[in-house]
């Protein structure tokens, strides 16, 4: 029987990460799902701390710099171990997952939303993140007179990466909280927060994402990081499940993806000022359309490449595929000497290394 684990952090071990209830938003679907399929295949699958290491047979990890150790040890009691890497966060998050790194760490399979890389190594395949499936029978329908102008969710954690679009947030919801219909902002840390938009939007955190968006005819859904070919995070997806109309910006490729008729494009506006205009000047029929296109667009194949059946049905493809295949063994030596190999001349993605201590902790003590 083939073992299948997949490490998971702080609350969601002992395979609470399998459980719906766990977190909010349903955002751990494709996890409850995996676990569902490869049981119906014969296969064992649970959080990486429930099990003895020598018996994992696949391991599934999302982060090498904070999950290094656990690899290591894994690899230590069972030097056959099959190694799957899902990459979800870009590199300023991650460093490692740099495009000149990630297709060249030794693992077996990565599993990558990066256009860039996907499909050009045999075994960078692409896969998209896998967001709860949206159910169109459960798209709440508010009339457009009784909705509020427009909110934005989103938690108060500046970043100063290249590409990070936090500070365009902070610049669109300073502009809205200044005409006259306003804006509503929700999230974690803006009670402390110094800027004088916020005595103006802030309506408190957000409990449930689909039973705030459902009451607004608009919602800010801006990627974390924008020019990322592929990365369509849970933003856009959100606000299809709550019937409201996204203002999007992200990854330049959207359209690749979804149709332009489902979202209201950021880009197409030369400011602002003239966003604005176009949105409070918006009929009922105009609006209505933006959200008949989503549903459209939820009934097709598209759609269905974002969704976690979609990500289950290719994680497990791969978890058949390695169960299946004989490898060689191997070893902490070899696997820490293909890591350096890697970032030497490189380091400065590891440049803050309290931020990596696990990574740096691994490579020094683990053996």
């Amino acid at each position: 029987m083939t073992h299948v684990a997949v490490i998971a952090h702080g609350n969601l071990q002992a395979d609470r990460l399998f459980d719906p209830a766990a977190t909010r938003d349903n955002i751990l679907e494709r996890f409850y799902v995996l676990r569902e399929t490869l049981q119906s295949a014969d296969m064992v699958c649970r959080t990486a701390d429930m099990f003895e290491p020598r018996v994992i047979d696949v391991l599934i990890f999302h982060d090498i710099l904070h999950e290094l150790g656990v690899i290591l040890k894994t690899i230590k009691a069972n030097p056959f171990v099959q190694l799957i890497y899902v990459p979800n966060e870009p590199v300023f998050v991650t460093p490692l997952h740099d495009e000149r790194i990630l297709p060249l760490l030794p693992v077996d399979v990565v599993l990558t939303w990066n256009d860039n890389i996907a499909g050009k190594f045999l075994h960078v395949i692409k896969c998209n993140i896998g967001q709860p499936v949206i159910k169109k029978a459960q798209i709440p329908s508010l009339p457009f007179s009784e909705k509020k102008f427009i909110c934005s969710i989103f938690a108060n954690k500046p970043s100063a990466a290249p590409g990070s679009l936090f500070g365009e947030r902070i610049y669109a919801v300073d502009f809205f909280s200044r005409q006259p219909t306003g804006i509503d902002l929700y999230g974690i840390g803006w009670e402390i927060s110094a800027f004088p938009f916020v005595h103006l939007a802030y309506r408190g955190q957000c409990e449930n994402k689909k039973d705030v968006q459902q009451q607004y005819k608009f919602s800010i859904a801006y990627e974390n990081v924008v020019n990322l070919p592929g990365l369509i995070t849970e933003k856009i997806f959100d606000c299809f499940a709550a019937g409201t109309v996204p203002v999007y910006l992200g990854a330049p490729n959207i359209e690749d993806y979804i149709p332009a008729s489902c979202f209201i494009d950021l880009r197409r506006f030369v400011d602002y000022a003239q966003l604005y205009k176009y949105l409070v000047s918006m009929s009922e029929s105009e609006y209505q359309k933006y959200l008949d296109a989503a549903k459209v667009f939820i009934d097709g194949p598209q759609y269905r490449l974002f969704t976690s059946t979609n990500y289950v049905e290719i994680l497990v493809e791969q978890v058949k595929a390695l169960a299946a295949r004989k490898t060689g063994a191997r070893s902490i030596a070899r696997m820490k000497w293909q890591l350096f190999r890697l970032i030497a001349g490189r380091l400065q993605v590891l440049r803050n290394w309290r931020r990596y201590k696990h990574f740096v902790t691994a490579m020094v003590f683990v053996w």
